[in-house]
């Protein structure tokens, strides 16, 4: 059975999804009217499994589920069986994460939280080819291109991201593969990690996703594979929306530092610099949406709602290294503080992402701001040139800035 065949399969299940009270998680203890194809192809699915021979596993794990439907034994091992044709090594992740020093920063230089998303996705197999295939076709939308081969940004490419709903169901099997392991464990986990208030995530949905109504075997699993499901699907997206491909910052920032070098050396004269200050701003937007109308199904909103449903997953489940849940609770914190902060701004913007962009963008601010300071306070600015600073400025803060707040005279 193939990954297209398997979600549709899904698909017809989605309003048989429930648990059951004769549900056995081992598919070892069964009672009578649960003997046969089920029980037997649970059995053989692990074996496969066991093997490491996991497209064999998934085959005949999705025929159970189509024989017993509401068997929680059999949507356990679907969500550890996609979550290995993913390339998931969760027990690599816990030891990365654990080990202090290389946690959740979701930024380079200019992030928050201690740590970079960007050093794991060599555990979860992300490379350039996966990443392309998350990336729009040529990576151009509109006058914008990811790759110019002339300007100050040549030689630092983005990649400009499809939306979630396009990158799930496109031709990455990393996430789709992450999609599906979500999908068959999502009826067995607690209410309260379910995203469904705000714009929510619409995988969470009662629509999508029904939660069964009777006792589930084993919770702590379940949490397990939401959780880092969740959180390699937004070590995936980050890969994209801010990407770095020879380490370090990633070149979204590195494109300010650029900038700021080209103009101090003299080979940028202050009108190209406002004049690429403003592309660098339209990108940013492209890459990183926070508007209602465009932030529902961007990638940005994806990470947003992947980290706090991961955080609710680990919460979860008991045994997890103290420095582990520490970061992530840090990083969840600082995010809910800026989410705070951006609200009390304005209603146009969707907050989750606005306090993940926010995040993301602190260091190209932080450049943009030194420049407009500099400039301005030496009467170098005229009022025009102000008016494009400040604007690319405030696409990426909301942090109070008296040079852009008072009114130009």
């Amino acid at each position: 059975m193939t990954i297209s065949q398997t979600l549709m399969a899904v698909g017809l299940l989605a309003s048989a999804l429930s648990c059951s009270e004769q549900s056995n998680i081992n598919g070892l203890i069964t009672t009578d009217s649960q003997r046969g194809n089920n029980f037997y192809l649970i059995e053989r699915a692990q074996h496969y499994y066991d093997k490491g021979e996991f497209a064999e596993a998934r085959d005949l794990a999705v025929e159970a589920y189509l024989v017993e439907p509401n068997s929680e034994g059999a949507a356990l091992l679907l969500g550890y069986i996609h979550l290995a044709l993913a390339g998931i090594d969760s027990f690599a992740l816990i030891r990365k994460l654990s080990e202090g020093g290389a946690t959740l920063r979701l930024a380079g230089s200019g992030g928050g939280a201690s740590g970079t998303l960007s050093s794991l996705s060599s555990i979860i197999g992300m490379d350039d080819t996966e990443r392309q295939k998350l990336t729009l076709s040529g990576n151009k939308v509109g006058s914008i291109d990811g790759a110019p081969k002339t300007g100050p940004f040549q030689g630092l490419p983005v990649l400009l991201p499809l939306t979630a709903t396009e990158a799930r169901d496109g031709s990455s099997e990393v996430v789709r593969n992450l999609f599906l392991a979500m999908r068959f464990v999502c009826p067995f986990v607690d209410e309260e990690v379910l995203l469904r208030e705000g714009l929510g995530d619409p995988r969470h949905m009662s629509s999508y996703c029904e939660p069964c109504a009777g006792l589930v075997s084993a919770p702590t699993r379940m949490h397990y594979i939401w959780a880092f499901a969740h959180l390699a699907e937004a070590i995936a997206f980050h890969g994209v929306v801010l990407y770095a491909p020879n380490g370090g910052d990633p070149n979204l920032l590195k494109r300010s530092e650029a900038l700021e070098g080209a103009l101090k050396s003299g080979t940028l004269d202050l009108d190209g610099y406002v004049s690429a200050v403003t592309v660098l701003a339209s990108t940013v937007d492209v890459i990183l949406p926070t508007k209602r109308d465009k932030t529902r199904d961007s990638m940005l909103n994806a990470m947003f709602n992947d980290f706090e449903a991961a955080g609710r997953g680990f919460a979860r489940i008991s045994g997890l290294p103290d420095t582990f849940t520490k970061d992530i609770d840090a990083s969840l914190a600082d995010l809910r503080e800026k989410q705070a902060r951006a609200g009390a701004k304005t209603q146009d913007v969707d907050t989750g992402s606005g306090a993940m962009k926010e995040q993301l963008t602190a260091g190209l601010a932080k450049n943009i701001k030194k420049q407009i300071e500099e400039k301005d306070n030496k009467g170098e600015l005229e009022a025009g040139k102000k008016t494009e600073l400040c604007a690319a400025y405030r696409t990426m803060s909301s942090e109070a800035f008296a040079n852009c707040d008072v009114a130009t005279p």
